[in-house]
Parts: C-alpha cells; sequence; structure tokens
C-alpha cells in the first residue's frame, strides 16, 4: 500500500518518487498546501475509497488557503522591503527599486512562513503515513483533537 500511495502523490503531484518518503509531511516537506492540498485529498479519497469527513472538518488546522493571508507580519516585512527599495532608489531607476522591493517582500515572506511559524500548539503536520494509513483503512484514522 505505502508504494501506492506514494506513486499516486509523487503522479498528482508531478513530484520525483524519490522525494517522498513516510515520513514527509504534506506542506512543509512537500509544499503541497492551499488549493493543490484540496485536489489531492479529493483525488485521493475517489481513488483509494476513503472516508475523509473527519479530515475536511479539521482541515484549516493543517492545510493554510490559498493565497496570501495579511497580518501584523506582512506589515513588517512591507516595511523592510519598502526600505530596502526607498535605499535602492538613489542607485538605480524607481521602477527597478519598486520591483527589487516586491521581490524582497516575497522572499521574506517565504522565509518567515517556511521557517519562523512558531508550530507549539498546532496537531502535528499530516504525514504520508497518515495518508498510507487512511488509504489502509478506508477512512481518516489519525485523531489530532
Amino acid at each position: 500500500m505505502e508504494n501506492r500511495v506514494m506513486a499516486f502523490i509523487a503522479a498528482e503531484m508531478e513530484l520525483k518518487r524519490g522525494k517522498i518518503q513516510l515520513s514527509s509531511r504534506i506542506s512543509d516537506d512537500l509544499g503541497i498546501d492551499g488549493d493543490d492540498a484540496v485536489e489531492l485529498f479529493e483525488k485521493f479519497g475517489r481513488e483509494f475509497s476513503v472516508d475523509l469527513q473527519k479530515l475536511w472538518l479539521q482541515w484549516e488546522l493543517y492545510f493554510v488557503p490559498e493565497g496570501l493571508e495579511i497580518g501584523p507580519g506582512f506589515w513588517i516585512l512591507a516595511g523592510i522591503a519598502g526600505a530596502c527599495g526607498f535605499g535602492v532608489s538613489h542607485f538605480v531607476p524607481a521602477i527597478l527599486a519598486w520591483a527589487s522591493s516586491l521581490v524582497i517582500l516575497i522572499l521574506l515572506g517565504w522565509l518567515h512562513s517556511r521557517f519562523l511559524v512558531d508550530r507549539a500548539g498546532l496537531p502535528p503536520p499530516v504525514t504520508v503515513q497518515d495518508i498510507v494509513d487512511a488509504a489502509r483503512a478506508g477512512r481518516w484514522v489519525k485523531e489530532y483533537l
């Protein structure tokens, strides 16, 4: 079952099979989140005849929605990017300064979400092993709450 599930994930998400391990975290390690995660689990449920109702009820605990959530961290990163753009504007035309600010903002946002978000108090992330367990049982079996 493990090989079948990992092959399914690799094919659906266009990942190299060797990148996927049973311990791989779906969002953190494989980069599957938002609409991609929804589509993957919908197809998984159909392909393996798995009832995912328990997972859907707790979905927002484990996967972030598509798009950028604006919060205090965003405004801090925007300020840093703006300051960098202002500093660069003395050396290059304004359009290049703002373009560099946008790139810096995106990079800082990615770094923040990837490495600095505190997972304390959050349930453990969904792993490939969780998906294999669900395929075997025919229902979502991992209990978080």
